[in-house]
């Protein structure tokens, strides 16, 4: 039985090195979520909108530095949807005029970020 805005399969694939000496980390994340109601249907000949599956990939760079005095500085700088996928969304069921059909469509770029931590 599949829950109302919940999908069916979520799946999360992360590759990664680190080199402690260097206290330097690379990680690439995987993830995928399947496709899933957004929106449920108020009336028996209207159709559910659904959200297809997505695939995103992102990367993220992680170093360390630490000080004399005993402070760590973290900075960690990352790419995220590095393939460019976008959210699609499609009605399922209803009339035969839109069953199938793309609602919308949403325009996910590649984010770029940089992250400071500071340990004292």
């Amino acid at each position: 039985v599949n829950f109302p805005y919940q999908p069916n399969w979520i799946a999360n694939l992360n590759l990664g090195y680190e080199h402690e000496e260097w206290d330097l980390g690379v990680n690439l994340i995987y993830n995928f979520t399947g496709e899933y109601a957004t929106l449920l249907k108020t009336v028996p000949s209207a159709p559910n909108v659904l959200r297809e599956a997505q695939h995103t990939l992102d990367l993220v760079v992680r170093k360390g530095f630490e000080f004399d005095n005993g402070d760590r500085l973290g900075i960690s700088l990352g790419i995220e949807n590095l393939v460019g996928t976008d959210q699609v969304f499609r009605f399922d069921g209803g009339p035969d005029s839109v069953d199938g059909k793309v609602r919308s469509s949403v325009s996910r770029d590649r984010l770029y970020f940089a992250e400071l931590k500071w340990d004292f």
